[in-house]
């Protein structure tokens, strides 16, 4: 039986949203299809790039786990693009693989990590090294990802928390008197005199007096003597 066209594609855009990406970078296209044959797998993404513009336009469009970076190109070697990737903050940490096939010397080496390579691989490359160097570089970028998506949560939960004691502390705040014989209405409903009220909570004693507007109501004829 036929599956349905449309499930099945917006279960691959979920999958392509969700995959690892990993950017290789070569002016060859056979070794692409080389790179991208050995690594490709449930959860990776290849993106390919056949020069440094097509490499440094990538780069700023996704989210990479890692780079794979050929060191001889025509238009820019893989120094100066690696040097253009490590020039934004928030794309610096991204780790980089050069890969070339004309080794050098000690130098060259050396050349790549002040470029901000991370390693470095000799063309032919063998298989089982750069799958292997691969995987320790996607579980680190999931694991980063997973621990960034639990700070982002922790975060907002701590926001809405904090939101909320600021609302418990509003309505403790805020006692329900009635504005003629000034009783407060406790939690159960039932209301309280305040002398009661507060005796209870605070263990406070009032001590009673008039205050001169009371006074003049109720006892004018005393009013100039008590004042």
């Amino acid at each position: 039986m036929a599956g349905n066209p449309i499930a099945d594609t917006d279960q691959l855009d979920a999958a392509l949203r969700n995959a690892i990406d990993i950017l290789v970078v070569d002016d060859e296209p056979s070794t692409l299809a080389v790179f991208e044959s050995l690594l490709a797998q449930p959860g990776r993404h290849v993106i390919t790039a056949r020069g440094a513009k097509e490499a440094l336009e990538r780069f700023d469009r996704h989210d990479l786990a890692l780079v794979i970076l050929d060191i001889e190109m025509p238009d820019m070697n893989g120094y100066e693009v690696a040097e253009r990737m490590r020039s934004d903050a928030d794309t610096s940490a991204t780790p980089i693989i050069f890969v070339t096939a004309s080794y050098t010397g000690r130098g060259e080496v050396f050349r790549g990590y002040d470029a901000g390579a991370v390693d470095y691989l000799i063309k032919p490359v063998d298989p089982h090294i750069l799958r292997s160097k691969v995987d320790v570089f996607c579980q680190l970028h999931d694991f980063r990802t997973t621990v960034e998506r639990q700070v982002r949560e922790i975060t907002a939960q701590n926001r809405l928390l904090e939101d909320q004691l600021a609302e418990i502390q509003l309505l403790q705040g805020l006692l329900p008197i009635c504005s003629g014989c000034k009783k407060i209405k406790k939690d159960d409903g039932y209301w309280q005199g305040v002398e009661v009220y507060f005796r209870e909570r605070a263990h406070v004693e009032f001590s009673h007096s008039m205050c001169p507007d009371c006074l003049k109501e109720w006892y004018p004829e005393y009013v100039d003597e008590a004042l």
